[in-house]
């Protein structure tokens, strides 16, 4: 069995359909790293999690090929037998997937026989890649809906208009459906004519749109901040402690430590000093950590006999510890600067928020000038 049939095979098990939108964007920033090293920069995206069950599986697989094309399919097959990462069920999708073009589809065409003036309205407000009007006409919309609950004593809520925050915060196949709940809302209280006539009213350009062929592309810049984001949140334990370690053993740094741009100037000269590969950083790290337990093996067995080592000894080793450790805290830093963004080109926005988080845990005292 090839190396993709082996692991299509494991992906069959379990029912596994594609990793969770996190892991599998995880996955498409090491295809991209393997893709850019062989001077290549395409590496096919993930797809946003309503783009439904075929499409998904169709990109996942296509990601596999590309990884097998280019020989790096050994790292892609080390990253998806991680234990840690999770999957999206082919079973849960089949049951509860949400595939706007096909739901769209479905909703539109059950009507074309039953109902041509709801088809023909329904037609109208998702064809020429429409997905909601402006929100200032949107709730023109929402005003009509409410008007006529309000007059017919309905009991059932005219669905609102996605707009004001959640304008911002609901994908467009989201805001997409909600206008067709409107408009079915319409039909079924006798008010579909108005409502066919409002929507039409508006111009062109006071319609969203968006070509159908992105909306199932994952947003790449939102997941990167989000990733970011997410990635510091979880670092800020060992930064505080990699602070404090610096503090304590290099007292040279403190001017550092005194005003914000000066911090960022030190975060800054850190990260030239130090930044190399990340998997090299990483050994680095791990190299100086068995040090350091070898050095505390010593300065137990100094203490234990004492009267069988020099006087300098046991200063020496822990001199070599502290070294040690100093440089640890360091190289920590980094290691996070590049796991937040492997091609960053500036420190400033983690300086930033590394400052506001000692601020905040009353670490540091800023200065103003």
């Amino acid at each position: 069995m090839s190396g993709l049939e082996a692991l299509k095979s494991f992906i069959s098990i379990d029912n596994k359909l594609v990793p969770i939108i996190e892991d599998w964007y995880e996955l498409y920033l090491l295809g991209c790293k393997c893709m850019k090293q062989r001077g290549n920069d395409y590496f096919p995206k993930p797809l946003k999690s309503n783009a439904g069950l075929e499409k998904k599986r169709d990109r996942f697989f296509k990601q596999l090929m590309c990884a097998q094309d280019n020989e790096f399919l050994y790292e892609v097959d080390a990253f998806l037998r991680n234990p840690k990462i999770e999957w999206v069920l082919e079973s849960h999708e089949q049951r509860f997937g949400r595939n706007r073009e096909e739901e769209l589809h479905r909703r539109i065409q059950q009507y074309e026989t039953t109902n041509k003036q709801l088809f023909n309205t329904l037609k109208y407000i998702t064809s020429e890649a429409r997905i909601n009007p402006y929100p200032r006409f949107w709730k023109e919309v929402g005003e009509l809906g409410a008007s006529k609950q309000k007059e017919q004593k309905i009991e059932e809520k005219f669905p609102v208009p996605l707009i004001l925050a959640a304008y911002y915060h609901v994908s467009n196949a989201n805001r997409q459906l909600q206008l067709i709940d409107q408009v079915e809302y319409a039909d079924r209280y006798g008010f579909l004519e108005e409502m066919d006539a409002l929507l039409r009213s508006f111009d062109n350009k006071e319609w969203e749109r968006c070509d159908y062929s992105f909306l199932d592309d994952i947003s790449i810049s939102d997941f990167k901040f989000h990733r970011e984001e997410k990635i510091f949140d979880e670092s800020k334990t060992k930064l505080i402690s990699a602070f404090s370690k610096i503090k304590k053993l290099e007292p040279t740094s403190t001017i550092y430590f005194e005003m914000e741009h000066m911090f960022a100037m030190f975060i800054a000269r850190l990260y030239d000093l130090y930044s190399i590969e990340k998997d090299s950083l990483t050994a680095l790290i791990s190299k100086h950590e068995e040090e350091i337990k070898l050095w505390n093996l010593y300065i137990e067995a100094i203490e234990q006999e004492p009267e069988a080592y020099k006087d300098s000894e046991m200063e020496d080793y822990r001199t070599c510890v502290n070294t040690a450790e100093l440089l640890i805290a360091k190289l920590q830093i980094v290691l996070i600067i590049q796991e937040i963004n492997d091609e960053i080109t500036s420190t400033e926005s983690f300086a930033d928020k590394y400052w506001d988080l000692l601020v905040e845990r009353h670490i540091v005292d800023e200065k103003f000038l």
